[in-house]
């Protein structure tokens, strides 16, 4: 523990480590599939599209045509961040209580994320989390 608490900064990814995104992402997907291609949720699994953009997922998924994919990809997202911004979003088990325990020790903390940028200020504004989450350093 005292070779962790000497460092200075932390950096913490956002899904699945600060928050708890993947059963929101899913949600997402499986709607705006259901609208606009409903014979690829048969078979969808959203496991193996963890950690690829929006865009790459659907075109996993066999979208090309570059309509369809922008319809999919923006109805996904927008389904993600109303999801989010209705407080569906939850901090992960503990993450809370460590990024507290390490602003007490005045460390640095950083959020680093893959994800788009409206995705993440929508995840680090929601409510309950905003004051915690805006407290890390974000750059961009």
């Amino acid at each position: 523990m005292n070779r962790v608490l000497r460092k200075t900064a932390f950096l913490f990814d956002l899904d699945g480590t600060l928050v708890d995104s993947s059963r929101l992402h899913e949600k997402a997907y499986r709607e705006a599939l259901s609208e606009h291609a409903p014979a690829l949720l048969e078979g969808f699994d959203y496991e193996s599209l963890k950690g690829k953009s929006t865009e790459e997922s659907f075109r996993g998924l066999g979208i090309v045509e570059a309509g369809a994919l922008e319809a999919l990809a923006s109805g996904k997202q927008r389904r993600y961040r109303a999801a989010v911004e209705a407080g569906e979003l939850r901090l992960m088990p503990g993450s809370r209580e460590m990024l507290e325990f390490l602003q007490r020790r005045r460390k640095r903390l950083f959020v680093v994320t893959g994800g788009s940028r409206r995705s993440t200020d929508a995840a680090l504004d929601c409510h309950g989390n905003s004051r915690l989450l805006r407290r890390c350093h974000r750059r961009g």
